[in-house]
């Protein structure tokens, strides 16, 4: 089974100058682990996970070297309010792990597993450009796996 068969070819895809907010409002509403930020045509520019986001509101690792015992949670929360400026182009990771519709599932699983991400955006190459056509997810893969070996529909609980 390739890639195709399983991805969603409607990808949550967000433009390099979306608010950080706005960024996080689709995470969580479209229950998705990362955004793939993309330019004209659909061209890959980077990702953003939900990792990311939350990374925003932690201090760096200069902080608590100079200050280990300062960890103001609610401080941390009050961060919220200085980082919602911030455009997904300052956010996202550039080095973005892709998969295409013609790889074997268990080759995106593997991708996934070894690079420690939940899924990865489908894309089409021209030159030295990708495109994003879809994404998939590990939960794509491994419900229908267990769905193919088990012979029967497995749901996920709503979280």
């Amino acid at each position: 089974m390739n890639v195709k068969d399983l991805m969603s070819r409607n990808a949550v895809t967000a433009a390099a100058d979306t608010p950080f907010e706005k960024i996080w409002e689709l995470i969580f509403e479209k229950r998705v682990s990362g955004i793939p930020i993309v330019g004209k045509q659909n061209r890959l520019l980077g990702i953003i996970s939900e990792e990311d986001l939350i990374e925003k509101l932690y201090p760096s690792y200069t902080d608590y070297l100079f200050d280990p015992q300062s960890r103001d949670f609610e401080k941390m929360e009050d961060k919220i309010a200085d980082v919602s400026g911030i455009k997904a182009k300052n956010l996202m990771s550039k080095n973005v792990y892709t998969t295409t519709e013609e790889a074997p599932i268990m080759k995106a699983a593997s991708s996934m597993l070894v690079y420690k991400v939940s899924c990865l955006p489908v894309v089409k190459e021209k030159g030295r450009n990708k495109y994003v056509v879809g994404i998939i997810c590990k939960g794509d893969i491994f419900s229908q796996l267990f769905t193919k070996k088990l012979g029967k529909k497995l749901r996920r609980k709503p979280s």
